[in-house]
């Protein structure tokens, strides 16, 4: 007789992934209240001079994504040599393709990032948004980490919404354009190679908004006849 021998099955485990991995979501600018709010909660989370350290270093990126519009990975590969105090600008030298440009940062901004210098004299030598611990204090610190700061800050803030580094790009370009800043001007401060790209990142004006120039258009440089007049 033939015997037969049974042998377990193995059920492969479901694997943990991140949902958002490949993903491409619609320009969605953070806002000016929810920048506010995280900056609120850059706090220490615990006792310590490496607590503090790290709360500040999270501000300061924070007002340096918002602030200037520069991609994470510029921000990340910014080094203390690459501040121009007297003009108020920074030299990202590893843009896009490579290429090198200059982003300027407003008087608010170049304050907050001046306070940080102050603070960050306890890292050594490096990179401005730098690790602040261990054998690799004062290297630049890594995407990843960032996104995992982000996601804590959000759950601290209570904001219901997703959180990630290009959507203080988007919010600074929305903001900015509000405020008058010519497109032309956006496009070189984002490094953007063309001006229709620059054009998308303002998609997140409401609609309403974008037209009530329209709305608010004076009559016509001439005489023209009002209704009922004849």
């Amino acid at each position: 007789m033939t015997q037969l021998h049974a042998t377990a099955s193995v059920v492969p485990l479901p694997r943990r992934h991140n949902t958002n991995r490949g993903r491409k979501f619609p320009p969605d600018p953070i806002r000016a209240e929810e920048f506010a709010l995280m900056l609120e909660h850059c706090r220490p989370l615990r006792a310590g001079r490496e607590a503090e350290l790290s709360a500040a270093r999270l501000r300061v990126l924070l007002v340096v994504l918002y602030r200037t519009g520069v991609r994470i990975s510029e921000a990340l590969t910014l080094y203390e040599h690459d501040l121009r105090a007297s003009e108020r600008a920074i030299v990202i030298r590893h843009g896009k393709g490579d290429k090198r440009r200059i982003v300027m940062v407003d008087e608010w901004g170049w304050r907050e990032i001046q306070h940080w210098l102050t603070v960050r004299r306890d890292i050594p030598p490096g990179a401005l948004i730098p690790v602040v611990r261990g054998s690799l204090a004062g290297s630049e610190m890594t995407s990843p980490d960032v996104r995992r700061q982000l996601t804590a800050l959000r759950k601290r803030t209570g904001l219901r919404r997703r959180i990630a580094p290009h959507q203080f790009r988007h919010g600074f370009a929305v903001e900015a354009s509000r405020e008058g800043i010519p497109l032309y001007s956006l496009q070189g401060q984002l490094g953007h190679a063309r001006l229709d790209v620059a054009e998308r990142y303002l998609r997140g004006i409401d609609p309403m908004e974008r037209l009530a120039p329209i709305g608010a258009r004076r009559a016509p440089m001439t005489v023209i006849p009002s209704i009922g007049q004849r």
